[in-house]
């Protein structure tokens, strides 16, 4: 009889656990003017957009300049620091709310090297993403030329890309005798087949400063040095 009871419990308890999801499910948030921003723990990860150009060397000694890109029509730089991106809610969000985000765009003077580094916070996460060479839209294919771009969740620390490179966060590097901290390594090794010339097998990022140092994929290591 005892059994009998505890079985029917059982059934009472799946019972009221369904219809309590099934009610949460049914539920559709509005996010109408809400502001979500980038993870306190992450924010450390965030590049100082007053640096407008650095410097690194190539282990043949020569030197490369990077200087902030700039919008071929307006011929402004692309930094840029908004609190108020706006995004629009999907499926069980309603409403328009607005995502903390800062972010980079650098160009080099001699070998035209190009990264955009970019963290933003909203609502379900906050997460970096980093592409190789500037967004190129294909007209008569009707779509973003691929560029590698790397999205990764800095809350679940998750690569959410199509690639899927190693994402390693370090504590410290030390690059050119100068020790950085908050170091964010993205090594692409084995995927050289499947992606494009411009991305390189490993780059590292630091905190603040950005790009520290990058391995190409013929070899060739650049590194930043101290000015």
């Amino acid at each position: 009889m005892k059994q009998f009871w505890s079985n029917i419990s059982i059934v009472k308890i799946i019972i009221g656990c369904t219809i309590a999801l099934t009610q949460i499910g049914c539920v559709t948030e509005n996010i109408e003017g809400n502001r979500y921003y980038i993870d306190a723990n992450s924010r450390k990860y965030m590049i100082d957009t007053t640096i407008t150009s650095f410097t690194m060397v190539n282990n043949n000694g020569k030197t490369e300049k990077f200087k902030l890109d700039k919008y071929i029509s307006l011929e402004v730089p692309k930094q840029w620091y908004y609190y108020f991106e706006p995004f629009f809610g999907g499926g069980q969000l309603s409403g328009k709310a607005y995502a903390e985000t800062i972010g980079v765009s650098f160009k080099s003077e001699l070998y035209e090297y190009n990264f955009g580094y970019c963290i933003t916070g909203s609502i379900f996460e906050t997460k970096m993403n980093v592409d190789w060479r500037p967004v190129v839209f294909d007209r008569e294919k009707n779509n973003v030329v691929e560029s590698n771009s790397l999205e990764f969740n800095l809350i679940s620390k998750k690569v959410t890309s199509y690639f899927k490179p190693k994402v390693t966060l370090h504590n410290q590097l030390e690059v050119q005798t100068v020790t950085y901290k908050d170091v964010i390594e993205i090594n692409y090794s084995g995927m050289e087949k499947h992606i494009i010339p411009e991305t390189p097998r490993i780059a590292y990022f630091a905190g603040k400063y950005g790009l520290i140092k990058l391995v190409k994929q013929d070899g060739t290591v650049l590194e930043r040095v101290k000015e």
